[in-house]
C-alpha cells in the first residue's frame, strides 16, 4: 500500500507532460526548417593564428553553398575517374 500511493500521485502528471511535448517539438521543427533564419558560423583562415572569422548567412544560403560544394566534389571525382580510364 505504501508503494502504491506515490505511484498513483504520479499518474496525473504523465498526460500533462506528454501533451506538451508534441507542441514543443513542433515549434522546434518550425525553427529548424525556417530557411530565412540567419545562422552564424566561425571559419578558420589558413596561415594565421587569429584566423577565426564569423560568417553569417541564412540557412538557405548555407544549404546552397553546401550543395554547390558537393556538386563540385562529385564533378571532380567523375572527371578524375574518367581520365583514369583513358590511361
Amino acid at each position: 500500500m505504501r508503494l502504491l500511493l506515490p505511484l498513483l500521485a504520479l499518474i496525473p502528471l504523465v498526460p500533462a507532460t506528454a501533451s506538451e511535448t508534441p507542441a514543443t517539438s513542433q515549434a522546434q521543427a518550425v525553427n529548424i526548417a525556417d530557411p530565412n533564419k540567419q545562422v552564424c558560423k566561425k571559419t578558420e583562415t589558413t596561415g594565421t593564428r587569429l584566423g577565426l572569422k564569423r560568417v553569417c548567412k541564412t540557412r538557405a544560403e548555407w544549404a546552397a553553398e553546401a550543395e554547390y560544394a558537393k556538386s563540385n566534389l562529385n564533378r571532380n571525382i567523375e572527371q578524375g575517374s574518367a581520365s583514369d580510364r583513358s590511361r
